[in-house]
């Protein structure tokens, strides 16, 4: 069994990430008492792929069972199967939550499926450690947030150009087994609720400006990285009354990094097909880390 439940989702963000909320520090995630209902609400969707496990769940290649969304579809029985599940999925919230893990987890498996594309310019390197994360997302079950809008400061100029380009998240440095970035990107949505963060650019950038074309992602708990909560709108309310607000508020947040070095997964990188780093969602140091790519379920 692959497939986590929700104690086993919960479990997993025990893990010392610093989490700031309201101007404070947050100790444990799972025990905060404004990400009560929200936790509670992210948890019963683990729990929920179990009790709908005939359309939430298939079969991995190991013999696993994994959530549906991380089902490559090779042909139009593929696409049914994952309709349906993904259908099933979406009645836990009745469509309210827009981040659960399922989002990212089908966005993966559509990069995996598309050698072609990551194969291109001879980034093969970097076609692999993508594919072997998309496993490692199915083989632990893994939440993920992702950050992948450029924040563009002056409308006047060009997305890249002047300030704009002063401000966008770059590959500065490498080293033999990792690469170093510095910049922003804007905003992480179940930030502070996630296993790990994931970036990469939301639209083309420019083909002369290989150093801005970066994909990875680091867990949430990397040394350095700090999520910023915006003001939670949950409300501890008994969810009969309140069904919405007192489960479903995904938490928006800014991810800053300060210098750090740490262990990561398998990226995609079409400027360096090396491993990544971790992210600023708002402008921060230089930073790097390396981690071994991942093995293939």
């Amino acid at each position: 069994m692959v497939a986590r439940t929700g104690a086993e989702y919960l479990a997993g963000l025990k893990d010392r990430r610093a989490v700031w909320v309201d101007g404070h520090a947050v100790a444990d995630v799972t025990t905060h008492s404004a990400f009560r209902g929200s936790l509670a609400g992210m948890a019963g969707y683990f729990d929920w792929q179990h009790m709908h496990r005939e359309a939430c769940l298939v079969e991995g290649a190991d013999g696993d069972s994994r959530h549906v969304s991380h089902l490559i579809p090779t042909c139009s029985e593929d696409l049914g199967v994952r309709h349906r599940g993904l259908k099933q999925t979406a009645r836990y919230s009745v469509g309210m939550l827009g981040r659960t893990p399922d989002y990212l987890n089908v966005t993966f498996a559509g990069f995996a499926g598309q050698p072609s594309l990551w194969r291109a310019a001879g980034n093969d390197q970097g076609h692999d450690n993508l594919v072997a994360f998309q496993r490692e997302i199915a083989a632990k079950d893994l939440s993920l947030t992702h950050t992948i809008v450029h924040p563009v400061v002056d409308k006047r100029v060009a997305d890249y150009e002047g300030v704009n380009l002063e401000a966008a998240l770059c590959k500065v440095d490498e080293t033999a087994d990792t690469i170093v970035v510095n910049g922003s990107r804007i905003l992480a949505t179940l930030g502070p609720f996630a296993d790990e963060i994931a970036v990469y650019p939301a639209h083309p950038v420019p083909a002369e400006q290989t150093n801005i074309a970066i994909a990875f992602s680091v867990p949430m708990n990397t040394p350095g990285l700090k999520v910023l909560c915006r003001d939670h709108y949950g409300v501890d309310r008994d969810p009969f009354d309140a069904p919405f607000s007192s489960r479903l508020d995904e938490q928006d947040a800014f991810v800053t990094s300060i210098t750090s070095r740490c262990r990561s997964t398998g990226c995609s990188a079409t400027a360096t097909p090396r491993c990544s780093t971790p992210c600023c969602a708002v402008a921060g140091p230089a930073t790097s880390c390396s981690r071994p790519p991942s093995a293939p379920w």
